[in-house]
């Protein structure tokens, strides 16, 4: 869980092609517990690393009859810098390019209140189990190589909204992105959710990131270039899409 902290905040950092600097974090408890405080800062020190961000420090709070047992609440921040020149900000996203979709390690820290409402009815296996429990990817360190050898006109980070809401965020008005689901596999965690909570497609892409956790606009000559980059920091790439100009209001197809 340290892990998917850091990674909510430097993820959210580097589509705009900041590099992160520093992180802190803070845990609000009922009662101290070293055992699982040590856990978890493992785990933001080890985000931290991967993601080469210092912990430059961090809050403990104990705060008795506030939380109810082994209730807790973890926040963290990142801090980045990236110059003015550089910034990526979906201005040079235009008609023509495509939509080159990164894979993610499993629901990546959303949609787990509707993920633990299924599994209390459904037991699910173990190797589910496992795949609901993995850690967010990372991405600062592959997506800082791409940024210095390829013009990434945009990126979305595929949270909470899915691809449905998180892709047209970086839309101007009268742009369109057109994606191919057949440009992909549901990865089986989805398709178990999908089954077993008996959720409709357009749900499962407005919930969950549905196996691509980053999105990145380029012109089509880089794409196989990307890839190469990509898979060269350990990370499977999907040609999952193209912007279009659109003739209605609507931002995503």
């Amino acid at each position: 869980i340290g892990i998917d902290l850091v990674a909510m905040s430097v993820n959210d950092l580097i589509v705009q092609g900041a590099k992160p600097l520093l992180f802190l974090d803070y845990i609000s408890i009922n009662k101290i517990d070293l055992k699982k405080l040590k856990s978890i800062i493992k785990g933001i020190v080890k985000g931290c690393r991967i993601s080469n961000c210092n912990l430059v420090g961090g809050e403990t709070a104990e705060m008795p009859g506030h939380y109810v047992g082994k209730n807790y609440d973890l926040a963290g921040f990142s801090v980045g810098v990236v110059e003015k020149s550089k910034l990526i900000d979906g201005k040079k996203i235009k008609s023509g390019q495509v939509l080159l979709g990164i894979e993610s390690s499993g629901p990546h820290s959303n949609g787990y209140s509707l993920i633990r409402a299924i599994v209390k009815k459904k037991k699910p296996p173990q190797s589910i189990v496992n795949a609901l429990l993995k850690p967010t990817h990372l991405y600062p360190t592959a997506i800082k190589e791409l940024t210095k050898k390829i013009d990434v006109k945009g990126m979305a980070h595929i949270t909470g909204g899915g691809l449905t809401e998180n892709i047209p965020r970086i839309l101007k008005n009268g742009l369109l992105a057109k994606i191919d689901l057949g440009a992909w596999k549901f990865p089986k965690i989805f398709q178990w959710l999908q089954d077993s909570g008996k959720i409709s497609q357009m749900d499962m892409l407005k919930i969950f990131n549905c196996g691509v956790g980053m999105v990145c606009v380029l012109d089509s000559k880089d794409v196989i270039k990307a890839q190469k980059i990509l898979k060269k920091n350990g990370f499977k790439s999907f040609f999952i899409g193209s912007v279009n100009k659109s003739k209605s209001d609507s931002k995503i197809e």
